[in-house]
């Protein structure tokens, strides 16, 4: 394996952000996206990585329309954003929004695969501690997971 994704052998990186190609997100007539994202935990035991999605400002202007319409599906999946200031992270070209309205879950294999696959992926910076909490309450709050995903991405 290349020094660049030896990371996935370890326990304890989280907060890690990547940028990697997500070949299972729908977006019209095209399959897959180029995404940044950041791993939370890494569960061992049942050979999980969670993450979370990273999105540009342009999305929350989508939700922020329909939030401002009522719906209230669309306003907690804008509320369930947290601000990623492009100062904290120079490889933001604009604040971003980390989605916490879900919990992204892979198989290391399928992960390491997934990177391995894409000679641009990249292993671009580390979520600082105030935005990681940030992005745990949210999850907590607005995503549904089960009290073992809340362990492990509480680093419990």
């Amino acid at each position: 394996m290349s020094k660049r994704y030896q990371w996935l052998s370890f326990n304890n990186k989280r907060k890690h952000i990547f940028y990697c190609w997500i070949p299972d997100l729908n977006y019209g007539p095209r399959q897959g996206k180029w995404k940044y994202c950041i791993l939370l935990g890494v569960d061992s035991e049942r050979d999980r990585l969670y993450f979370v999605l990273i999105n540009t400002k342009e999305y929350g202007a989508i939700y922020g329309r329909a939030d401002s319409e009522g719906h209230p599906l669309l306003r907690d999946v804008l509320n369930a954003q947290v601000v990623l200031r492009s100062n904290d992270y120079p490889f933001l070209r604009y604040d971003s929004s980390a989605n916490c309205a879900s919990l992204v879950q892979k198989t290391r294999s399928e992960f390491r695969k997934e990177l391995e696959d894409c000679p641009q992926a990249e292993i671009d910076g580390k979520l600082n501690d105030h935005d990681c909490t940030r992005i745990i309450n949210n999850l907590n709050k607005y995503a549904d997971l089960t009290d073992h995903e809340r362990r492990i991405i509480s680093g419990l």
